[in-house]
């Protein structure tokens, strides 16, 4: 008797656009991937998320220090479980991190990182990382002190 062939059938192959609701959630700052993945995160959007078997949920860090993209495997009362499909963490910059003067600070905001400097004037602003904020403001500062 010949061994039966494994295959994908015709009906068995649907347009992921018409199977699946994909998301997006922008990610609000000192929130961490292990925070999204906790079913009660999603507790406020648990029946919009139920809607469609197998949702995405593409999860970007507001101040894009990482992004994931999740699947709902399940949701109930007050709940959504997802699991971690993919997952992007940005690097940290290799040599010596820059500092601030001396009361200077560094903060997120809605439209990116910006510091301040020790008589509270902003002097950057709208930076996408701490980084290149707390670089700006160094420079800033060696060409004010020369």
């Amino acid at each position: 008797m010949p061994e039966k062939q494994i295959e994908c059938q015709p009906a068995a192959l649907n347009s992921a656009n018409e199977r699946r609701m994909c998301y997006m959630h922008m990610v609000e700052q000192g929130t961490s991937l292990e925070d999204v993945t906790k079913p009660g995160y999603w507790k406020h959007v648990h029946r919009e998320l139920g809607r469609a078997p197998h949702a995405l949920i593409e999860c970007i860090a507001k101040d894009q220090s990482w992004e994931a993209t999740l699947r709902v495997f399940a949701t109930g009362d007050g709940f959504a479980k997802v699991r971690v499909l993919n997952h992007w963490k940005a690097e940290a910059k290799s040599g010596r991190k820059p500092s601030l003067p001396e009361g200077w600070e560094a903060g997120w905001i809605e439209s990116g990182w910006r510091v301040r400097n020790a008589d509270g004037e902003i002097v950057v602003d709208k930076q996408a990382t701490e980084h290149d904020a707390i670089s700006a403001a160094s420079q800033l500062h060696k060409k004010m002190a020369a």
